[in-house]
């Protein structure tokens, strides 16, 4: 009698075939996700150089930094209007902060990256954010904030430059 062979996959091995693919989906699903969120901090952080040439102008123009939008305004200079992703850009103690909101990410909507203004011993205006380490021989311009404490974006969205 001839053996009789079996022919395609059982119905076990199919189910594994899809569960492997689940699984990849998700995983690559997720690093597109944190792409993306990753890609709206850098483009915030782009779009905010304006506001950052602005707060550079008062320093050259006073050896210090603004602590309130109301010197600018006092010193003939504004902020710019605010970026895409970005529901505020706002002006505390001399730091600038990007607070996310508006067609951010969920995972963004709330948080905000504070940049801190240093003078390197060459006079230059150098920008920190995230916990990046400060090289040697910064100067802070700005003061502490008061009571608020931002909601520092999760350190995974931070790029290169603001992670240590």
């Amino acid at each position: 009698m001839p053996k009789h062979r079996q022919q395609g996959f059982t119905v076990i091995e199919l189910i594994l075939v899809f569960v492997v693919l689940a699984v990849v989906a998700g995983l690559l699903a997720l690093a597109v996700d944190v792409y993306r969120v990753r890609a709206q901090v850098g483009h915030s952080l782009a779009a905010a150089q304006p506001a950052r040439e602005v707060l550079e102008r008062f320093f050259l123009d006073t050896g210090r930094a603004p602590l309130a939008e109301e010197e600018l305004t006092r010193h003939g200079l504004a902020m710019p209007g605010v970026p895409d992703y970005l529901s505020a850009l706002r002006l505390e103690g001399g730091r600038l902060e990007l607070v996310f909101g508006n067609r951010a990410s969920a995972r963004l909507v709330g948080h905000t990256l504070a940049l801190s203004p240093y003078v390197s011993t060459d006079g230059e205006m150098i920008w920190h954010c995230g916990d990046a380490p400060l090289p040697a021989g910064l100067t802070g311009l700005a003061v502490p904030a008061g009571p608020r404490a931002p909601a520092m974006v999760p350190r995974q969205f931070l790029p290169p430059a603001c992670r240590n």
